[in-house]
């Protein structure tokens, strides 16, 4: 079947012993709160930078979130700020490698979370395939999720992942993945011709005399990944769903390129980072030991840069992102206690990794 086919390719590729495929890796996290056993009465400290389907998943299980700050070299959680927030009530910190980087604090909240007997939860959202101390990440806490959507390291078009090293974590992912519900026939059908857009847009041998037109044709068939709803910080009665098995024979055949893929990103990053230092941009921290895999390059501008970031992509010919444009974004909802945030928020863009060579 090909979504166990999958979920063994994957969990032998990361080097798991447990791997469970999902609908979305937030449903994915979803999964590992349901398995924690985590619900209202309980508290979690995230980043206070991140996507607002994160926040979403604890706070649709009833769950309390607390927004620490981050660090502004690789834009995780401050451990710092971490400590402040820890109480009695707090059952899991979530720790984050946005833009594919090995965050800063890693081990400080690692060492903090074992002493005070704290579950850490690791988003490798954008980091998947990321290297710590020879490691992949997502093992040094008690469980990971992983994206593969559609802008991730890796393209099901929409879908996640969660692992876990923990036998009993395990038997809780299995029972949630079971009562998931599978993705109606006409979505899938919606997907795959995403799919098949991006191909004909991004990929194909005549791209350029066909890209209009295919963008044209197929545009009404994109499947938003984040609802409106979702960003009001509702629930959507979809939501916990599992993964289509073409879906997942596309995550197999990703996977077999994924090594190399990350190798060519480190190598634009390479790039990117020269061509920072010679306009003074800020370039990444990049942690001793680590490998990080570069969903995006960070830079950290001049605010007046970001705001027109048409400077930078006629100069560069790619898409300069501007994402976060919130500290929970694309959410407007207001962060409270999280200046290094806002300060991403006004100064961090991000340029492509995986370009042509």
């Amino acid at each position: 079947e090909p979504v166990r086919a999958y979920e063994r390719a994957f969990a032998r590729w990361n080097a798991s012993r447990h791997a469970f495929a999902f609908g979305k890796g937030r449903v994915a996290l979803s999964g590992i709160i349901s398995a924690m056993g985590l619900g209202p009465g309980d508290e979690v400290i995230i980043p206070g930078f991140t996507c607002v389907v994160v926040p979403n998943a604890f706070r649709f299980a009833g769950v309390t979130v607390r927004f620490a700050d981050i660090e502004l070299d690789t834009y995780g959680p401050s451990v710092d700020a971490i400590r402040r927030l820890v109480s009695a009530r707090t059952k899991a910190v979530l720790v984050h490698h946005l833009f594919g980087l090995v965050c800063l604090d890693y081990d400080r909240i690692l060492d903090l979370c074992h002493t005070r007997r704290i579950r850490v939860i690791e988003d490798c959202a954008h980091a998947t395939g990321a290297r710590y101390r020879g490691q992949r990440i997502g093992h040094f806490g008690d469980a990971a999720f992983y994206s593969s959507e559609h802008s991730k390291v890796f393209s099901t078009v929409q879908g996640g992942m969660a692992t876990t090293n923990d036998p009993e974590l395990a038997r809780g992912l299995a029972e949630f993945q079971r009562s998931s519900s599978p993705l109606d026939p006409g979505t899938l059908s919606r997907l795959l011709r995403t799919c098949r857009k991006d191909y004909l847009t991004n990929a194909h041998p005549h791209r350029a005399l066909i890209r209009h037109p295919a963008a044209l044709c197929m545009s009404s068939s994109a499947v938003a990944s984040t609802t409106a709803d979702e960003v009001r910080g509702n629930r959507p009665d979809n939501y916990r769903l599992s993964l289509a098995a073409p879906l997942a024979e596309l995550g197999l055949s990703q996977l077999s390129k994924l090594d190399s893929l990350n190798a060519r990103r480190r190598r634009q990053a390479a790039k990117w980072r020269e061509w920072a230092e010679e306009r003074g941009y800020g370039a990444p921290w990049i942690a001793p030991e680590s490998e990080p895999v570069f969903l995006r390059y960070p830079l950290t501008v001049p605010a007046a840069v970001k705001r027109r970031p048409r400077v930078i992509e006629e100069e560069l010919g790619v898409e300069c992102g501007v994402w976060f444009t919130s500290p929970l974004h694309p959410s407007p909802e207001r962060v409270e206690g999280c200046p290094n945030a806002y300060t991403a928020v006004e100064t961090c863009v991000n340029l492509p990794c995986l370009v042509p060579e």
